[in-house]
């Protein structure tokens, strides 16, 4: 596959090392973007190996829709029953080094840790396995997931990815809070 060059720039407007995917999302979208240059098609299986070799998160950004991630994010599966949901994401004001969680965990290659995660599209069975060891790493994401917990219409606060940023998925109608000094804090659509 040969694909012709172009010169890219890039405003990142998210908070470095927030575990949401922003340099995952940003590389998707060039490659997308030279794929569609180079009139080749995006499902292409030597374009998804080359997502992966990039970072965990590329393959399930170059889908493009709600997914449940498996494994270091590599193993991806479409929720079919999505709906759109109302977020708040809030980044404490600290970075995580993704390797340094995943080396708290303490795993071998190809080893499952915790029980399987329930329904994918059952909210109330979502958990992220990374987030006890980021939280031994960095305890202000704890702190941010119990400020997001306590805030009217919130019906469910975690991390996301390997953190610090986390997220409060809220009720319809919900109003913005205004969050500690240094945090930084976007409301957004998910879907």
């Amino acid at each position: 596959m040969t694909v012709p060059g172009a010169a890219i720039h890039l405003t990142k407007a998210l908070p470095v090392a927030s575990g949401i995917g922003g340099g995952s999302a940003n590389a998707a979208a060039t490659l997308r973007g030279l794929m569609k240059i180079a009139g080749l098609p995006t499902d292409d299986a030597d374009l998804r190996r080359a997502a992966l070799s990039l970072g965990a998160d590329v393959p399930v950004c170059l889908f493009g829709r709600a997914c449940r991630m498996q494994g270091v994010g590599e193993r991806i599966a479409a929720l079919e029953a999505f709906r759109g949901l109302t977020a708040l994401l809030v980044n404490p004001g600290v970075a995580v080094s993704t390797p340094a969680v995943f080396g708290r965990l303490g795993l071998k290659a190809g080893e499952s840790f915790g029980a399987p995660i329930a329904e994918a599209g059952d909210i109330r069975g979502w958990r992220n396995d990374l987030a006890p060891a980021a939280i031994a790493l960095a305890p202000v994401i704890g702190e941010a997931i119990a400020w997001l917990s306590a805030q009217p219409g919130v019906t469910h606060a975690a991390m996301s990815g390997s953190g610090a940023t986390c997220y409060a998925l809220l009720a319809d109608g919900a109003e913005t809070p205004v969050p500690p000094p240094g945090w930084w804090l976007m409301r957004t659509r998910l879907g």
